[in-house]
């Protein structure tokens, strides 16, 4: 990545894809895409290390898939107009996403497109501007019959991916993407790991019983990207430093303890490796650029790593939002809240996105 703000046009392609539209648009589709959270990368420093074919950045990640979705319908016009509606914030995203499409199909057909958001919360954790962008790539394929396929339509909408600048419809910051949100949206389980150029090499459905509970600090202020994407450059270096430094005993206790015992069933090696990656390899504090009282909650919680309460205990992303995942949802809210979070509560999602309707 090169390590200065890069701003850009929406619709503004960094790497193409060509994949001509061989048939007409069906007359409408609706579909319903999860959330991402991120509970740890594989590789952080990989962050700022692109690979030149696909602008994919291979940091890997540690995702669990969430019922947060984005409802999403398009509708061809006759016209080449981009019309957007819905509750989702972010209208410079979803036509950034529709222009991204027309180029990568080669056609010149205008969209009516909503998206109506279960959660409209911006850089907490969530993941919320790679789905909107993802599903609605994802929509607008399966309008002209799915001509591209997932793994190339995860990598050109991460490869491409930006997000928007308060105040200016018409720009976007570009954001370096690892592409999880599209990989929970077209694989099912609901705990994805991927490693590489956005490649899924571990898929776990996990028990219904499970809940996902999310707190976020009452007092955050959800800048847009514009501005977090300065604050990030600036810590870069703390990223790249913790991959020299953990980069073996991440991948030693992933390959040979973590994911052996996950697919076992057994989830409490990959709990202590997520919370030891988060607390003591340096990963909330790298990420408190974002929001520097992350560090003060997050010791608040130590204790909890070993709470069997709790399956899973992680910041997502960058924060500042954190998750639990537990059977027990009152202790989890009781955690947030005791620590003046707001709390949601979700669904583990073991699916993929699914299409509501389809008219041809």
């Amino acid at each position: 990545m090169n390590k200065g703000l890069r701003i850009i046009d929406v619709g503004e392609v960094i790497v193409e894809l060509k994949k001509s539209a061989s048939c007409s648009p069906f007359k409408k589709i609706v579909i319903k895409c999860p959330s991402r959270l991120d509970a740890a990368c594989t590789d952080p420093g990989k962050l700022y290390s692109v690979s030149p074919k696909d602008n994919i950045y291979p940091t890997g990640q540690i995702n669990f898939c969430a019922n947060i979705c984005k409802t999403i319908s398009v509708e061809p016009r006759d016209d080449d107009e981009i019309f957007i509606t819905g509750n989702y914030s972010r209208k410079s995203l979803v036509r950034h996403a529709a222009i991204l499409m027309r180029k990568a199909l080669g056609v010149s057909t205008g969209f009516s497109i909503n998206v109506e958001t279960d959660l409209d919360l911006r850089h907490c954790g969530l993941g919320s501007s790679a789905s909107a962008i993802q599903g609605v790539g994802v929509a607008i394929n399966e309008l002209y019959g799915k001509p591209i396929e997932r793994m190339e339509l995860i990598r050109y909408l991460a490869g491409n991916h930006a997000e928007e600048i308060d105040g200016d419809d018409s720009h976007l910051v570009y954001v370096q993407s690892v592409g999880g949100s599209g990989v929970c949206g077209h694989f099912s389980g609901g705990l994805i790991i991927i490693t590489g150029r956005a490649t899924p090499i571990v898929k776990v459905n996990l028990p219904e019983e499970l809940k996902i509970v999310f707190g976020v600090p009452n007092e955050y202020l959800h800048p847009d990207a514009n501005t977090l994407i300065a604050d990030e450059i600036d810590a870069s270096e703390n990223f790249e430093k913790a991959s020299i430094d953990f980069s073996r005993e991440i991948a030693y206790r992933l390959l040979n303890e973590a994911i052996p015992e996950l697919l076992d069933g057994n989830y409490k090696p990959m709990k202590d490796f997520i919370f030891d990656y988060r607390w003591d390899m340096g990963s909330i504090k790298n990420c408190a650029y974002a929001y520097p009282k992350i560090v003060e909650l997050a010791e608040k919680m130590r204790p909890l790593r070993d709470d069997k309460d709790i399956e899973f205990i992680f910041l997502s992303t960058a924060g500042p939002g954190f998750c639990i995942v537990t059977k027990n949802t009152e202790k989890a809210r009781s955690v947030f809240e005791s620590l003046d979070m707001k709390v949601y509560v979700a669904d583990i999602h073991n699916d993929k996105y699914k299409i509501i309707k389809l008219i041809k």
